[in-house]
């Protein structure tokens, strides 16, 4: 059984959290009376024994016999506090997964060699669901889910391709009319076939509120079906992939603006 995580000093003095396989990171968050919520998250990706190890990363969960559950898919972003997983009865979660509902009985769950889209490369990881790649994001709540579409995340294979850097940076940015409400609005970046942000080799709390306080124009949203019945209130990380990879996290946090 592995440890649940480690500290490495990615270096110097950046000491970066690196998960167990399929171990999960719950960081609760109280904030009060918000209408404008933004998370981020610079992430990379590493092989299951070395720290900083970037290639030969990929990797195919299959469907059992039966639906796939939860736990075989990646999730990023914000989550009800609890143990359970995010598709889970009174659970709500926003941001990024591979997951999908439609056909979740025969859609396997994979760690693709990629470019900086969806086609073959090998400057990057991208989790993928085998049915459709456009599965990327979600709001889900209640057995409700609300899909985005093509704002993959991408973690570099190889860096020194990857020229701007090792980490990706993920941002969310959740907005409401008022502070009580719970009809909520979520923007992700949107480029080609893209969520990410940026990649940087200062994967700082300094740079990740920087890019937090100056959330990207060119966005993606999607708003509630509603009132959301489980509003988020804990950062959320997990990674599937059982035999070759590790989640590394060198920053997260969340700002509130309004």
């Amino acid at each position: 059984m592995p440890n649940v995580a480690e500290i490495y000093d990615k270096g110097p003095g950046e000491h970066t959290l690196i998960l167990g396989r399929r171990c999960a990171l719950t960081y609760p968050f109280e904030v009060s009376t918000w209408t404008d919520l933004r998370v981020g998250f610079f992430l990379s990706v590493t092989d299951d024994t070395a720290d900083d190890t970037t290639t030969g990363l990929g990797e195919t969960i299959n469907v059992p016999d039966g639906i796939m559950p939860a736990e075989n898919y990646w999730w990023c972003g914000i989550k009800t506090n609890n143990d359970l997983q995010p598709t889970a009865n009174n659970t709500g979660f926003i941001g990024f997964s591979n997951w999908q509902n439609a056909n979740r009985g025969v859609n396997d769950s994979i760690l693709v060699s990629s470019d900086a889209g969806i086609g073959a490369g090998t400057a990057f990881w991208r989790p993928k669901n085998e049915f459709r790649d456009s599965y990327s994001a979600l709001i889900y709540d209640s057995a409700r889910a609300i899909f985005f579409s093509n704002v993959q995340p991408h973690f570099p294979q190889d860096t020194p391709t990857v020229a701007a850097g090792y980490a990706t940076l993920l941002m969310l940015r959740v907005q409401r009319a008022s502070s009580g409400s719970r009809q909520l609005t979520v923007t992700i970046k949107q480029g080609t076939n893209s969520g990410d942000v940026l990649f940087s080799n200062d994967p700082s709390l300094d740079r990740l509120e920087t890019n937090m306080a100056n959330y990207p124009s060119v966005v993606q949203s999607r708003a509630t079906l509603g009132d959301m019945a489980n509003i988020p209130d804990a950062l959320y990380l997990y990674w599937p992939f059982p035999n070759n990879s590790r989640l590394r996290c060198h920053a997260l946090g969340f700002m509130k603006f309004h």
